[in-house]
């Protein structure tokens, strides 16, 4: 699956499925492929594959979870009969995918535009739109397009487009348009289609569609596909926008302005999130502080300006790796404090109580790359330092998906425990906080979280006072 070729030729340049630093403040933490690819990816393997499909006239296709980059989608033949086929996409044993073709004649219909809609050529946006709730809710439209992309459609899926066209394709890849770039557009996720094959598939370049129900609660959005080479449904969720923490004017109500004043601190994991917070929360006591950042770069320089607009030069930032501390552990050694916030994925998709590779993957970032940290800042401190590591109150009591979250916490809980003892320049302040609101935490559906300010404040205070 070609996700740059895709969104070549279907114009679906939603930063969830192309900017990799964008993405991680999504639901899905990272890049998705688009949806619509998998779906013609699966066509053109079963077309490859000598299955007929010559009478195909109705396509349904759930998008159960989330694929990301660079993982691996397996296909399997689930249900062959003479009226439909069944397909699963499973990553490892979870289903993400699931298509279903039935066959039969196609339905007649007229290709005629819908009046007083907007028309709107595929690739004609330079940017996803950004539909509000009330928008969505009673947008339509009529996308257009033309066979300037034959060459590339025919390279990325040889079989289907052999068999069924380049705008058979290109019908099917400008659904993902439309969600993708303009309803709802920026905000989006693909959730599932059943469209049914109109007689004029071959040549009719247009799509008309109109939002049918927007579903308040749960923002789920069902569009109607009306008119063209396709028609039937699309369902999408206009997914929450990224979190934004408390600004510095909200945090002046809480901290004292020179309660930080003696505190030259780093922040690792500093450009978003809770630790951009703290970070805020740092500066408006008065102190001095370093984001770092791994990739995200313009975040962590978002938030700097936004400090040092306010409290003239007492921000900077640094990028730096957790797993190769390197140069970086001279100059952490120098700062009075480090607060530890970096953070993978905190999700899994596997349908299993326990996986390895998952608790692999959090013990390298909360257990391995933590202790070497505090084992270089021991050997190179020639003061006391203070670090701050944040657990968690699921160590007690998990929701369902995060045994192997919980479990590398609770690890680090007693390492930290032990390192407490022996160390005798670091000390290290361990904290097991609530569900605070974060991208790590945010949710399509409402989840009660506390309030960060509370906690981190509470947080920094203990770190000082160490």
């Amino acid at each position: 699956m070609d996700q740059a070729a895709f969104a070549s030729f279907s114009q679906d340049r939603n930063p969830l499925h192309m900017d990799p630093v964008k993405a991680r403040r999504f639901l899905s933490g990272a890049q998705v492929v688009h949806g619509v690819n998998l779906l013609l990816t699966a066509l053109d393997m079963l077309v490859a594959g000598d299955c007929r499909l010559t009478e195909i006239n109705r396509v349904a296709c759930e998008f159960k979870v989330a694929v990301n980059l660079g993982e691996e989608v397996t296909y399997v033949l689930e249900e062959l009969s003479a009226d439909r086929i069944v397909i699963h996409g499973y990553l490892t044993s979870v289903v993400c995918t699931k298509i279903t073709l039935f066959f039969g004649e196609p339905r007649t219909i007229d290709a005629t535009s819908p009046v007083g809609r907007q028309t709107i050529e595929v690739g004609g946006l330079a940017e996803p739109l950004n539909l509000s709730e009330q928008e969505c809710s009673q947008f339509s439209a009529n996308l257009t397009w033309n066979d300037r992309t034959a060459d590339q459609v025919c390279s990325i899926y040889p079989a289907l487009s052999a068999a069924y066209g380049v705008n058979f394709c290109q019908a099917f890849a400008t659904l993902s348009y439309i969600v993708g770039m303009v309803c709802p557009g920026l905000n989006s996720m693909f959730l599932s289609l059943d469209v049914k094959i109109a007689e004029c598939w071959r040549s009719t370049r247009q799509l008309s569609f109109h939002v049918s129900k927007f579903e308040d609660r749960i923002k789920l959005i069902d569009m109607q596909v009306d008119d063209g080479p396709l028609f039937g449904v699309i369902k999408a969720f206009r997914r929450p926008e990224p979190v934004r923490q408390p600004g510095l004017d909200e945090l002046t109500a809480f901290v004292g302005e020179s309660e930080f004043r003696a505190m030259d601190s780093f922040v690792i994991g500093g450009s978003r999130g809770l630790g951009e917070l703290t970070g805020k929360i740092i500066a408006t006591g008065g102190g001095k502080v370093t984001l770092g950042y791994a990739i995200g770069k313009d975040d962590a320089e978002r938030v700097r300006d936004e400090i040092n607009k306010r409290f003239s030069g007492v921000c900077d930032i640094r990028r730096i790796d957790i797993n190769q501390i390197g140069d970086a552990a001279a100059m952490l050694a120098t700062k009075d404090a480090v607060f530890y916030f970096p953070t993978p994925v905190i999700s899994k998709k596997i349908n299993t109580i326990f996986s390895q590779d998952v608790f692999q993957k959090f013990l390298e970032f909360y257990v391995y790359a933590f202790s070497a940290l505090c084992y270089r800042l021991e050997a190179l401190a020639t003061k006391r330092i203070r670090v701050f590591y944040p657990s968690t109150v699921f160590v007690e009591d998990r929701p369902n998906g995060m045994t192997e979250y919980a479990m590398a916490k609770a690890a680090a809980e007693l390492m930290i425990a032990d390192m407490n003892r022996v160390l005798s320049h670091v000390k290290i302040h361990v904290v097991r906080l609530p569900r605070l609101k974060s991208d790590q935490t945010n949710s399509i559906f409402q989840v009660k979280t506390e309030h960060n300010i509370d906690y981190l404040l509470s947080a920094v205070r203990g770190t000082a006072a160490l």
